[in-house]
């Protein structure tokens, strides 16, 4: 954040200087009092689980400038200068919005089903070549997230690239309220939280919330998927389009996996960059980078040179190896597209082993629960998988339907049986993918399984 004096961020937040000095200056926000650096302006948010209001004293011990309340604080009160407001995270989100004021370069807003924290990290690589890149950190894409990194501006920032996360309708134009992106990117549109919006095109309405803001000038999209493209060209704006499809404006001649997994990807141009991550999907994530780095000014051929080994965010089909076991960690979020993406790419992998699922919950999907749960099992039988192992109610019914098709299959009720299962069974060469939501806790089991594989010397056979 910019400098500002307490007096002035009091004033823009409409608040109350409790007490302290008005014209101490503050460079940077925090709502994690585990994370906060001396100098740092705390924010005490309240959630479902936590309320910042409990740190106080523990941001004061830290060397915080201050603090942001909405609550009374007569027991303990610390000594440091306090702005207190209605609602901290209206507060929050109002001192972004200021600073996105302040902002004159141009600002990229990443949505879509998936692949948008991929896509963010990728895209900041490339544009890195040249610029200096304010990126969102981690997955920030909701109201606290992209406010923290709108905070994060700098006097020298060339350009901000953020993303855009929404499980309700209404969330993305929020996001573009408080945002106000210049140019809009969307990576796909598939079937994620469908408990809210119904079925794909309810999340195509919502997704298009980005390309339609007012500020948004230039929208870049997957022209590889049928459904956006088709809503995408009824937008009067300027676009660009990228794909393996002959039309595609940024277009990949193939994309292909390794033998040793990762991605190569091969432009129309020539230019070629190997990702050290799996998936077509990913390549059309990368792809999405090049589209945004040529516009920005930067060659293909730079692009490329950039993106080359390059990895994604932790837990995005990240490739965990031990004892001759390789386990891809896919346990950030899952959806019906996201885990058909999943294991069309565990179906393709080069190996010497079993092809095996350990699947977990697929959260918000409504009604059709069920359905989608027993149309990946399915899906498993098509595609040709050895073995599955499902943990809880859902993947138990794709269990059911995988092993109509073939599939050898094992149902456990938690990740503890799951693991005390699973472990016995494995053998070096053996490819295994592990896919759940995130309430699901399937990253525990990889970390678990993982460390243990890494103790052990697997079964040859």
């Amino acid at each position: 954040m910019l400098a500002r004096s307490l007096d002035e961020i009091g004033k823009v937040l409409g608040g109350e200087l409790l007490q302290g000095r008005g014209e101490r200056t503050c460079c940077s926000i925090s709502t994690d009092s585990r994370a906060l650096r001396p100098g740092d302006l705390f924010v005490a948010l309240r959630g479902e689980r936590f309320d910042g209001h409990e740190y106080i004293r523990d941001a004061e011990a830290v060397g915080a400038c201050g603090a942001v309340i909405s609550e009374s604080l007569e027991s303990e009160k610390p000594s440091f200068p306090l702005i207190q407001v209605q609602d901290t995270l209206q507060a929050l989100c109002r001192l972004a919005s200021e600073e996105r004021s302040r902002l004159s370069c141009p600002v990229i807003a990443i949505t879509g089903s998936n692949g948008k924290s991929t896509t963010r990290a990728l895209a900041d690589r490339v544009l890195s070549a040249k610029y200096q890149v304010l990126a969102a950190e981690k997955s920030y894409n909701n109201q606290i997230g992209v406010s923290l990194t709108l905070l994060r501006n700098e006097p020298n920032v060339d350009c901000v690239v953020l993303e855009l996360g929404t499980n309700h309708p209404g969330e993305i134009e929020a996001l573009c309220r408080l945002c106000r992106p210049t140019v809009a990117l969307i990576t796909n549109i598939g079937k994620s939280h469908l408990e809210f919006f119904g079925d794909e095109r309810g999340v195509l309405r919502e997704k298009m919330a980005l390309p339609k803001w007012p500020t948004v000038e230039h929208v870049f999209y997957n022209a590889d998927d049928a459904l956006l493209s088709e809503a995408i060209r009824g937008l009067d704006k300027e676009r660009t389009s990228f794909g393996t499809v002959p039309h595609a404006q940024m277009r990949a001649e193939s994309i292909e996996l390794t033998p040793r997994w990762g991605t190569l990807v091969v432009l129309e141009s020539g230019h070629r960059f190997e990702l050290d991550l799996p998936g077509r999907h990913q390549g059309l994530n990368a792809l999405a980078a090049v589209a945004l780095g040529k516009w920005f000014g930067i060659l293909e051929q730079t692009a490329a040179q950039r993106l080359d080994g390059s990895k994604g965010p932790p837990r995005r089909c990240e490739v965990k190896e031990a004892a001759g076991i390789r386990v891809v960690d896919d346990t950030y979020n899952s959806n019906p597209s996201s885990l058909g993406a999943s294991l069309e790419l565990l179906s393709r992998l080069p190996r010497q082993g079993r092809g095996i699922l350990v699947m977990g919950q697929m959260a918000e999907l409504g009604e059709k629960e069920s359905a989608y749960h027993k149309e990946a099992g399915r899906f498993c039988g098509e595609k040709g998988l050895d073995y599955m192992a499902a943990v809880g109610e859902g993947p138990a019914l794709a269990a059911g339907e995988a092993k109509a098709r073939g599939v050898e299959v094992l149902c456990c009720e938690s990740i503890d049986d799951c693991l005390e299962a699973l472990f016995p069974l494995l053998r070096q060469g053996d490819a295994v993918l592990v896919k759940g939501s995130r309430a699901a806790r399937m990253d525990e089991l990889v970390d678990r399984l993982v460390g243990r594989l890494a103790g052990s010397q697997a079964y040859e056979g």
